[in-house]
Formats: structure tokens, C-alpha cells, sequence
């Protein structure tokens, strides 16, 4: 049930006893953790916490892949969506039929390849399916895990597959990069005649530091009379057919999953927005944020905090009024207690902001 429904039946309900709260199992990612930051040189720290991660996939070729060399050393390869800066010194890269292979030539990671393969319109790739990729690429592996982390504004899933918990085991590694519908898949294997190294995880760890975007396109979502802008790195439309409105907003703005649930609701002249129960399941009004947005919109954002005993995220519910038309934009996590991922008030806050009126040459 959406968020809007939950409202509405919230009149009917406005005192839910916390016994009755339901439980919803949400994505992969533990709710309310925050992801990792990738420093440059973080291999060594990685390998000694024996950090997880994945393996392979079905792909789509990267056509001309190529290294420009930079200024400070570095040299760049343009991934298509991505572009890669490392160490030409520590990498050989080399176009290739699948796409783009990465050699290591450091002492620590010799005997490394790391291939590079893009698959457009691909799902979207998350802690699960680099799980998954992980497990299939290592058959026999005792040892899987996948996370997430974040380098710039790009959300990295990687994973690896070993046998045993010892650090120094050989091991696949397997990490993925969502962006405008194109997945990027980075991949380690053994260079022929070595054996397959150890840290593979590790070593792509601190590889994708590198990694860097160009400005994300901006899409436009039309709700009633007005104009939703959005980056397409961080909002884009679910792929299913949802009963209302909604935008699902992408790592690592938000945690796979969360989603943005819209109304436009035609009212008559001199309407207002109406006051949401809230607050501790309808016992005590919601805190109300009012803001006024660069087109002159205003919107009241209620936050709204369940009474579980344990912790849940709060849920957010804003309603704006433009012309004859009520506007509703919830975050969707339900009724009662949900510990799946939700939209968080600094995101949503941002897409207000944006919101325009539509208008015609």
C-alpha cells in the first residue's frame, strides 16, 4: 500500500496500536547505515579488515575505450558513462572484444586483471545482484559478501567470493556502477600463466577511487500543472507499473528501494492543505516544515514518526497548492512500522525546491 492510501485510511485509525504495526522487509542495504566514503589509498586497510565483495555478469562491449594522459601523473580511461583515473605506472590498459582490460603491474597486485564490460539496459545492480554475481563466478566459495560505497557522487557495489575467512586466500571480485541506465561492470581474474591472486576486493577497492561522472542529464516528471525536474543520477522511474505517481530515488542519495509516492487532487477555490495525523501515531501533531520554493510554490512537509519499539525511519509527507490542485508527495513506506529505506527530508527537500509550473511557448 502506498503512502498516499495509508493516509487516507488514516482518519479511520488515527490511534494504531504499536502491536498492530506491520513489518516490511526492505532491500538489501541495512537501513539507517551510512555508506562508506572511499579514500584514495584504501587497499591495505581493507585487506587487513578483510573487506567483501563480487563477480561477473552478462555484458555489452565497450567500443573504444581509450587512456588519455593528464597532467600529475595520472592517465584517464573514458568508460563511456565513467571515466577512470589512475596510475599509468601501476596499469596496463588494453582495449579488448569484451571491452577494456586493466593489468596490474605493482608488486601487490601483480598478476591482476580487471575487466571492464558495460551492459546497457541492464537492471539495476545492487548488493544483490553483485552478491549473486559473486557466488556464480567463485563456484564452491565458502566466503561471499557484497556493500555498498560511495566515490564522488556515485554509488560502487562491489563484492568478493573466496574460500575460507583468511585474508590471504584467492578470491573473485566483482563491483558495479549504475548510471543513466548503463551498468558498468568491473571484474578480476588471473593474467594467464600467474595464479589468481589474493585481495582482489582490495585492490578494485581502491582502483574505483578513481572513478569520476560527468553532470547527470536532468528528466522532467509531469504531475498536474507542474513540472518535476530531476538528476537522473539520483531520481528515475520505477520500472514497474506503480498504482500512483512515483519516483524511485537512486543510491547513494537514498538506499535502493526508496521510493517517492505523488498526488494531484483537483479541490475547490480556498482550499488548504489539510493537517496529517502524525507524530506519535496520531496522538500529537506532526512537525511541519514550511518552505517556499525559487518559483514561488509553497509546500508544508510533515514528518511523521511511528510508535514502534524498535527504530524506524521517519516517513515525510509534503502538500503544496498550485492553481486549483492539491499536491501530495510522500515517502513510501507504508503504514505502521517499516524498516525498509526511505526517502530521506534533505532529499525530498531538494525536489521541491525544483518544482515549477508548466509552462507553453
Amino acid at each position: 500500500m502506498s503512502w498516499i492510501a495509508a493516509l487516507r485510511r488514516q482518519r479511520e485509525m488515527p490511534h494504531a496500536s504499536s502491536d498492530a504495526c506491520r513489518r516490511r522487509q526492505g532491500p538489501q542495504q541495512r537501513p539507517g547505515a551510512a555508506p562508506q566514503r572511499l579514500p584514495r589509498n584504501a587497499a591495505r586497510a581493507i585487506r587487513a579488515a578483510s573487506v567483501l565483495f563480487a563477480a561477473g555478469a552478462a555484458v555489452l562491449a565497450l567500443g573504444g575505450a581509450i587512456a588519455v594522459a593528464q597532467p600529475a601523473g595520472e592517465a584517464v580511461a573514458d568508460l563511456g558513462q565513467l571515466r577512470l583515473a589512475y596510475a599509468p605506472g601501476a596499469w596496463l590498459v588494453e582495449d579488448t572484444a569484451a571491452g577494456m582490460a586493466l593489468t596490474c603491474l605493482a608488486e601487490d597486485c601483480a598478476g591482476l586483471v580487471v575487466d571492464v564490460r558495460v551492459v546497457a539496459g541492464a537492471p539495476f545492480c545492487d548488493t544483490g545482484v553483485a552478491h549473486a554475481a559473486a557466488a556464480a563466478a567463485f563456484p564452491g566459495a565458502t566466503r561471499v559478501g557484497a556493500n555498498m560505497h560511495v566515490v564522488g557522487e556515485l554509488a560502487v557495489f562491489l563484492a568478493s567470493a573466496s574460500r575460507g575467512y583468511d585474508v590471504e586466500n584467492r578470491s573473485v571480485a566483482f563491483a558495479c556502477v549504475n548510471r543513466e541506465g548503463v551498468r558498468t561492470e568491473f571484474v578480476t581474474r588471473a593474467a594467464p600463466g600467474e595464479p589468481y591472486p589474493a585481495f582482489g576486493a582490495g585492490t578494485v577497492f581502491e582502483l574505483l577511487a578513481g572513478l569520476s561522472a560527468p553532470p547527470a542529464a536532468i528528466g522532467e516528471f509531469v504531475l498536474g500543472d507542474l513540472v518535476i525536474p530531476y538528476p537522473a543520477d539520483r531520481w528515475t522511474e520505477p520500472e514497474y507499473a506503480p498504482e500512483v505517481p512515483t519516483l524511485a530515488c537512486l543510491p547513494p542519495t537514498c538506499d535502493w528501494g526508496a521510493e517517492l509516492a505523488m498526488e494531484a487532487q483537483p479541490i475547490a477555490p480556498g482550499a488548504v492543505c489539510e493537517a496529517y495525523a502524525g507524530g506519535a501515531s496520531g496522538r500529537e501533531p506532526p512537525p511541519v516544515t514550511r518552505i517556499v520554493n525559487p518559483a514561488g510554490i509553497a509546500f508544508e512537509v510533515s514528518r511523521i514518526d511511528s510508535m514502534c519499539r524498535a527504530w524506524s525511519p521517519s516517513q515525510y509527507v509534503a502538500c503544496g497548492i498550485h492553481g486549483n490542485i492539491r499536491y501530495i508527495l510522500a515517502t513510501d513506506g507504508g503504514a505502521g512500522c517499516y524498516f525498509g529505506p526511505v526517502v530521506s527530508e534533505a532529499a525530498l527537500l531538494d525536489l521541491l525546491n525544483a518544482i515549477r509550473p508548466v509552462t507553453t511557448p
